[in-house]
């Protein structure tokens, strides 16, 4: 009897940079093969142990980096970028500490601590800062109200959320779960592999995403604000001074230094994942109910922040309502289409398509769910932008150590900030051709032709 040939493994995955860091190659894998560890640009990337792996291909076969498997394409929408909406609402946590410590509204910690009361749940699987030094994201299955408020705030970095997965199961109760797309693609990939814990899952709270960072983020804003190590990072504080907010370093001395949003915003391109440009799901559209920030609608409270809230199932339609009669949050209906236009998803649509017709130009390895979507427009046939993008976000490792990077990416935003310097005058000329133009001269020019007839 023959042998049977070794199978792929994640490695393969890692190697064409299409691991999403979720955590689903950690939980299937039964010889505790998989480890993950940090690069230099930032990626948190599972590392097999060649010694215990036996090559039996489920980390392959489980990761959505690479493979959409039977779930997700039985519940695949005709629209992917949006997916199913059963209604859509705004609003915030009704009660004050939730409201005044959250990112935006509070509505996650809301639901999850009205279901934690309730016993409808034992816990929920979240995600927390590390409070020491070079501080990074980590999983956290919460069993009290006190770890839910602690896990407030948006972790705009790789954290293997699955990683924890398999604990549910010595719990009595099901759990919640909150994570981005890829958690939720690897937690459906997982339902394949283990049905049993389909049933250990009692809601999917999905929040939306246009990318994460890599770790290095972390480093670059640290450093921005102090020479000092730092232990602690928030991405968005509200209270800094208002809603949206902006990034908060707590130094290792426990000074606090609030930083610029606007160079949290700048240093976006300079880490983001390869994996990230890839994704089309940035409205979290296999969770039963995702939640994200208003951007784009009237009538938002500004200043203090609240939630947009799609609700996409049953379960989570259910939940929903019983929350809104026990008046744990406030909320009113909105019409989908104008969350869905806030949400900027054509432009999602459009650079999505221009990404993947970037990365097959690289001849890189496509993940299978690339047939699945239907796309009925055309990508930019200028796509250099793209291929660029592609292509840092490749060498990201390519550099000698991390502050080498981090060096890079100074520079980078210094000539950048020189440029629109000296493109400055020349905006301000172009505005005023254009005011003259259109304000003084063609009114002008049509009276005359007027007074002439």
């Amino acid at each position: 009897m023959a042998l049977n040939p070794k199978k792929n493994n994640v490695s393969k995955i890692v190697s064409d940079y299409l691991c999403n860091s979720c955590g689903a190659c950690y939980a299937v894998c039964k010889q505790g093969a998989i480890k993950y560890h940090e690069t230099i640009g930032g990626y948190l990337f599972p590392k097999v142990d060649g010694k215990k792996c036996i090559f039996c291909g489920l980390c392959y076969e489980v990761c959505p980096g690479i493979h959409f498997n039977k779930c997700m394409v039985s519940q695949m929408s005709d629209n992917p970028f949006v997916g199913k909406i059963l209604s859509c609402y705004v609003g915030r946590a009704s009660n004050k500490e939730i409201f005044n410590n959250s990112q935006s509204g509070g509505i996650v910690t809301a639901f999850l601590i009205y279901l934690l009361k309730t016993r409808q749940i034992s816990a929920a699987i979240v995600a927390t800062m590390q409070t020491n030094i070079s501080p990074r994201g980590q999983v956290t299955i919460a069993t009290s109200v006190e770890e839910l408020i602690k896990s407030q705030k948006s972790k705009y970095i790789p954290i293997p959320m699955l990683s924890v997965i398999n604990q549910v199961k010595k719990f009595e109760k099901p759990v919640a779960f909150v994570g981005l797309p890829c958690h939720m693609h690897g937690l459906n990939n997982l339902f394949d592999f283990d049905p049993e814990l389909k049933s250990k899952i009692l809601i999917k709270i999905g929040l939306v995403c246009d990318r994460v960072l890599t770790n290095a983020a972390v480093d670059f804003l640290g450093q921005s604000a102090t020479n000092l190590p730092i232990k602690n990072l928030i991405f968005r504080d509200k209270q800094c001074p208002n809603y949206p907010g902006n990034p908060v370093i707590i130094a290792e001395n426990g000074d606090k230094i609030i930083l610029n949003a606007s160079l949290r915003m700048a240093i976006k391109n300079f880490f983001t994942p390869v994996r990230c440009r890839l994704c089309f799901d940035k409205l979290n559209i296999f969770s039963d109910v995702t939640l994200g920030d208003p951007h784009g609608l009237e009538g938002i409270n500004r200043k203090l922040g609240e939630s947009m809230i799609m609700i996409r199932t049953k379960t989570g339609h259910n939940i929903f309502d019983a929350i809104l009669d026990d008046e744990a949050i406030a909320v009113r209906q909105i019409d989908y289409q104008n969350a869905i236009t806030g949400q900027h998803i054509n432009d999602k649509k459009i650079q999505w398509i221009s990404y993947i017709e970037a990365w097959k130009q690289l001849e890189r390895q496509n993940p299978n769910f690339f047939k699945l979507l239907k796309i009925n427009f055309s990508p930019i046939l200028n796509n250099k932008k793209y291929l660029r993008d592609l292509s840092y976000s490749l060498a990201l490792d390519n550099f000698n150590s991390r502050e080498e990077l981090l060096n890079y990416v100074r520079m980078a935003l210094k000539r950048k900030k020189k440029l629109s310097l000296f493109c400055f005058p020349l905006h301000l000329i172009k505005r005023f051709v254009k005011f003259f133009l259109t304000v003084l001269w063609y009114p002008q020019k049509n009276s005359g032709r007027d007074n002439a007839n």
